[in-house]
């Protein structure tokens, strides 16, 4: 399972039996195709699904949960936290004229009541345009969506399903050189609308 994935490889191996495919595709290919379909959903949505090295059936636990600091520039006081996701902020620092920086006191997580368990914006009243700002907090999703994850799974066996077409009838074929689509099924992007952050 690589940093990121929405779905795993048992989940794509059980879509396949339940259409009949589950045979003549790697584990290497699967998990490559995984990647793949993660990054462009997560890409998509603009949205911080999946925790690193997680299964992303399992809900986050403390234990695994570290805090991160991530660098942001303020506009006219609003911190859009894009491409990312916060559950918790625990520390927030203007960094503009060098470290150590000053600490950000006042501050308002949006939206509330935070949706899905996680905060996109952060307001800082006061705050100037252009602030170079340091965000320390517990980010992503609490977990990965259950749509999410079939969505990726579906897309995954998409893909696989239009390499095996483009090369071979049989799975005689050379993995190396089958190419996945560049973009997301426009039935993906209308289930996983929901989550898309605007711009």
């Amino acid at each position: 399972m690589a940093v990121g994935d929405l779905t795993t490889l048992a989940a794509v191996r059980a879509l396949l039996q339940d259409e009949g495919d589950e045979d003549g595709f790697s584990d290497e290919l699967v998990n490559d195709h995984i990647a793949a379909a993660s990054g462009q959903i997560t890409h998509w949505t603009r949205r911080e699904f999946a925790q690193p090295d997680v299964d992303p059936t399992e809900p986050r636990t403390s234990e695994r949960d570290e805090e991160t600091t991530r660098d942001f520039v303020s506009v006219h006081g609003l911190l859009d936290l894009d491409p990312y996701d916060a559950r918790a902020i625990t520390a927030v620092v203007d960094v503009t004229d060098g470290e150590p920086g000053s600490a950000v006191t006042s501050f308002r997580l949006r939206p509330r009541p935070a949706r899905n368990g996680v905060y996109m914006w952060l307001e800082v009243p006061g705050l100037a345009a252009d602030r170079e700002i340091e965000i320390t907090g517990r980010w992503g999703w609490p977990q990965v969506p259950a749509t999410v994850r079939r969505w990726c799974g579906i897309v995954v066996v998409s893909w696989l399903r239009s390499d095996v077409a483009a090369f071979s009838t049989s799975f005689a074929i050379d993995e190396g050189r089958m190419q996945r689509p560049e973009d997301l099924p426009r039935a993906a992007k209308q289930a996983l609308k929901q989550y898309k952050r605007r711009a």
